[in-house]
């Protein structure tokens, strides 16, 4: 079987495209200022090219992500709480507990057997996401994977009191004018993520590791935050890329539901 997984962010779209559910091929494109509609297709387009397969051969499509609506072609339309727990749980990583951090969301699920059971999002506001990063690294003038690997050279720990996306900029220029290494702000600014982040899974309970995907989950100075912030055991997947399984996860469910289709068929007949 023939299935295509396409999750739909608010910055880029990521296209998964599984044989008999194995990984044939992935595809990731930046969204930018093109329709989210082209981009979506274009994307798939290429991923199959990409795994040889025609356009035909394509037993079924699955979308997922913020912007699943746009994708008119698709097959099945799933949320990505469903897709996350179902993709990690394919990646058969010894942990029940997943965090989805993109470009505007932090999202907490407790899984079981695939399924998601408990979900704590941070969507209402901008910190902790991948757009508070964007915004409070301008003032230094480093892009964000230049922060991550900076703030490994830390040597200070400073703290950062505002969540806030403003406050927390205006704080950071504060520290500049201050005359702070650019390292040990940088720290600080993935310490208040972290500290955001912990906040979310003392919700869920008793953890003690966790599964990292997203595109910020490739953030090397978060990831290393959030490890001391939290203490927790840190899994992160190489094959595929950790911003790829919310994709992965919605190919996997199109193949479920493609047979279960397929086999409620088969009785009827």
């Amino acid at each position: 079987m023939i299935s295509i997984g396409i999750d739909i962010g608010s910055q880029f779209v990521k296209v998964v495209v599984l044989r008999d559910e194995s990984i044939a091929a992935v595809h990731p494109a930046y969204i930018g200022t093109d329709a989210i509609e082209h981009v979506g297709y274009s994307s798939f387009m290429a991923a199959i090219e990409k795994a040889d397969i025609p356009k035909d051969y394509v037993d079924c499509v699955t979308a997922t992500g913020v912007g699943r609506e746009y994708v008119a072609f698709a097959d099945y339309h799933v949320s990505e709480t469903l897709c996350n727990a179902r993709g990690v749980d394919w990646l058969n990583l010894p942990t029940d507990v997943l965090l989805d951090m993109g470009a505007d969301k932090i999202m907490v699920v407790k899984c079981h057997d695939g399924k998601p059971i408990h979900v704590f999002r941070n969507d209402r506001c901008a910190s902790g996401t991948g757009r508070f990063l964007d915004i409070v690294t301008k003032p230094l003038g480093l892009t964000t994977e230049e922060l991550g690997s900076l703030s490994l050279k830390s040597t200070k720990h400073l703290v950062m009191n505002s969540n806030c996306t403003v406050f927390a900029e205006s704080e950071i220029i504060s520290l500049i004018h201050q005359k702070e290494r650019p390292e040990d702000i940088a720290r600080a600014i993935f310490e208040s993520m972290a500290e955001k982040v912990h906040s979310l899974l003392l919700k869920i309970g008793d953890v003690e590791s966790i599964a990292i995907i997203g595109g910020l989950s490739k953030n090397t100075g978060l990831v290393e935050a959030i490890k001391v912030v939290t203490g927790f055991d840190v899994l992160i997947s190489q094959t595929p890329d950790p911003q790829m399984v919310t994709a992965l996860g919605a190919a996997l469910i199109g193949c479920d539901r493609r047979e279960k289709q397929a086999r409620r068929t088969h009785r009827e007949e």
